[in-house]
């Protein structure tokens, strides 16, 4: 099932949907982290809850958004394949959504990390110059936080398998 999710994962990547640029909404969870007493937090979009146990999840896939930001699109894109594949129910599919400062103008948002329009693409630090903030955090520290809180078997105690899924920007 993990070949056959890979090979239509490849085939449904190439077409997620539009971009933040062009209007496309955030998604709606926010996943917190906190350092030295302050919590930040960034959005994602999920298949499933992050804080409900779930004894069937097997795998985790964490897809990184293209350059247009667009994480629901690429999280329909995966959840699309998991569910070609059959193994909807036992994979966890989560697109983290890396914003910019032009985003928090149209979406204020006073504890969300945020970075420049090339900087989540490369590991680079968080902004506090438009937006202050207490802390930064590179883009890929928030991916190594997030699958280290959910695969330490505390919700997800069957989770055997952890992917790493981009395209484009987000490859």
């Amino acid at each position: 099932a993990v070949f056959v999710l890979a090979a239509t994962l490849a085939a449904v990547m190439g077409n997620p949907a539009a971009g933040l640029e062009d209007g496309v909404s955030l998604c709606p969870a926010r996943f917190p982290l906190t350092r030295d007493g302050s919590t930040l937090e960034i959005p994602y979009c999920s298949s499933h809850s992050l804080s409900a146990p779930n004894e069937e999840i097997q795998r985790l896939v964490v897809v990184i958004q293209g350059a247009s930001r667009n994480a629901e699109g690429y999280l329909e894109s995966v959840v699309e394949a998991a569910e070609s594949a059959g193994v909807e129910d036992q994979t966890l599919i989560v697109a983290p959504q890396f914003l910019i400062d032009d985003d928090l103008a149209e979406n204020p948002m006073p504890a969300a990390l945020y970075w420049s329009s090339s900087g989540w693409k490369i590991g680079d630090r968080s902004l506090s110059s438009s937006y202050r903030r207490p802390w930064s955090m590179s883009s890929f520290s928030v991916v190594d936080t997030l699958i280290a809180r959910l695969s330490n078997g505390d919700l997800f105690p069957n989770l055997t398998d952890i992917v790493v899924a981009g395209h484009s920007a987000g490859g």
